[in-house]
């Protein structure tokens, strides 16, 4: 379809297949290959773009980047983070860092099995026979 000036031209490539499909990569991997030698030989540029070729396009550095992006953030967050930033700020806090929500009453398991051990109106344990 060309344009009114005459000197553009559009064609329109479909493929059979799905756009993330991989023929549908190596349709648009031809095509590219192919631009220098058909702008050689007719003068005309040739680009390839629009949906298919921009999937095509983000799975390629996705598919490149990604393994680098989950080892680094891994390292940062095991490495800087965890052992670095969290030990610093429970340093720098100090007591700050262990409260207790208001209202917390002492309701959980831990804090009833310990106030039972320190409340007076339980019984001692048994001193030991010494025979």
């Amino acid at each position: 379809m060309p344009n009114a000036a005459g000197d553009t031209n559009l064609i329109t490539v479909i493929p059979a297949s799905g756009p993330s499909d991989i023929d549908t990569q190596h349709l648009v991997d031809r095509l590219r290959q192919a631009a220098p030698d058909l702008e050689q030989q007719t003068g005309a540029a040739l680009t390839v773009t629009g949906a298919t070729a921009l999937t095509v396009d983000v799975d390629e550095r996705l598919s490149e980047a990604l393994p680098t992006t989950c080892w680094s953030s891994f390292a940062v967050d095991a490495f800087v983070v965890r052992m670095t930033l969290v030990p610093a700020v429970l340093a720098l806090l100090g007591e700050r860092a262990w409260w207790l929500p208001r209202g917390w009453n002492g309701s959980s398991r831990t804090s009833t099995s310990r106030a039972a051990t320190c409340d007076s109106r339980t019984k001692p344990a048994p001193e030991p026979v010494r025979v």
